[in-house]
């Protein structure tokens, strides 16, 4: 917790400071946000690809849909993991 000398409200100039400070960054901070709004909506994916694997692959003994809804469940993670893991350049 802060001293309450530090707590300070939120106004229009430090708003705009906080901006000067992140000019430099700006090219960089536009990939990184669609970046991050992509992989969540890639996590938001995988539970549609589970509920056909549940309500019909299993109880109707389909292997091929099993294996089909299992690759879609299992390949966003793991194209997730490997553009993250990827080294800057």
């Amino acid at each position: 917790m802060l001293p309450d000398a530090e707590c300070r409200p939120i106004n229009r100039t430090t708003v705009q400071r906080v901006l000067q400070f992140s000019k430099p960054y700006r090219p960089r901070v536009a990939l990184t946000v669609p970046a991050i709004m992509v992989v969540s909506m890639i996590g938001l994916v995988n539970p549609f690809f589970r509920k056909p694997v549940i309500d019909d692959a299993i109880p109707n003994r389909d292997l091929g849909c099993l294996y089909l809804f299992v690759g879609l469940t299992v390949a966003p993670p793991i194209t997730t993991g490997s553009a993250r893991s990827r080294p800057p350049t």
